[in-house]
């Protein structure tokens, strides 16, 4: 069976349809065959009809080492009548689950939730632009730092108070392209004492456009706070070369408690 790549359906209120889907998680009639790097040719030894399931995979903080079957998005399911020695095709679309929470969403169109200045520095801000460096609709997210305002520390409003702590999958997603080194992770606070910013990752730079899926579960377990904010930061590190960096699409996703 040949299955292409997934597509991801999207309804209102859920955000940008960018996906990354990097694998497929195979089942015929529920016997398990393999995770394939998509798109992928998998051998099935059986005849006739046939249950085809597959899940969406993704890679967990974008490590090679780290695939998962991404639980937010619902399996594909399909009936086929195999034979001997041919080729079936399958092109998967996929959506996100019923039960899916979305706790906070920014794709930068007509507003930017960044707007908590950690660093003190008016100059240091994401921007919204337009034009060819947009990643999808008509404006992303945009930093520009410089060895006069060589740093930045921002976070998003408001605070969001309904975030699971209990374990449970709590995703991140964003795009993002970058010349230097990015940071990415949340602000906790409680008590109404000030947050604490804790970076989770630090993302490489790209010259293209990426997805990434980043775990919040086990942070928000482990520090069982109030309040969290997504952070952003940076350092200009090129020299004369500015610092850019651009951001779509970010949406915390969960499941409904």
């Amino acid at each position: 069976v040949y299955v292409d790549e997934f597509e991801l359906n999207v309804k209102p209120g859920e955000g940008s349809g960018s996906e990354r889907i990097t694998e497929g998680w195979f089942f015929a009639d529920g016997e398990f065959l393999g995770a394939y790097t998509l798109p992928a040719t998998i051998p099935v030894v059986k005849e006739g009809i046939t249950t085809i399931r597959v899940s969406a995979g993704i890679k967990v903080n974008g490590i090679v080492s780290t695939p998962d079957i991404y639980d937010f998005y619902e399996r594909y399911q399909r009936e086929i009548e195999l034979a001997p020695g041919r080729v079936d095709s399958l092109f998967p679309v996929t959506s996100y689950t019923d039960l899916s929470v979305f706790s906070f969403l920014e794709d930068f169109e007509v507003s930017n939730a960044f707007i908590d200045d950690l660093d003190g520095n008016p100059e240091t801000e994401v921007e919204l632009i337009s034009g060819e460096d947009v990643f999808e609709g008509d404006r992303s997210g945009y930093i520009r730092l410089d060895a006069s305002n060589n740093f930045i520390q921002v976070a998003s409003l408001p605070i969001l108070t309904t975030l699971p702590t209990n374990r449970s999958a709590v995703f991140l997603e964003f795009n993002y392209k970058t010349n230097t080194e990015l940071g990415i992770g949340l602000v906790g606070s409680a008590q109404g004492l000030p947050g604490q910013p804790a970076t989770l990752i630090v993302l490489r730079p790209r010259e293209d456009w990426n997805k990434l899926y980043l775990e919040l579960g086990p942070t928000l377990f482990a520090s069982q706070l109030e309040g969290y904010q997504v952070l952003i930061t940076a350092a200009h590190t090129n020299g004369a070369v500015p610092t850019e960096i651009f951001l779509d699409n970010f949406k915390i996703v969960n499941i409904d408690q």
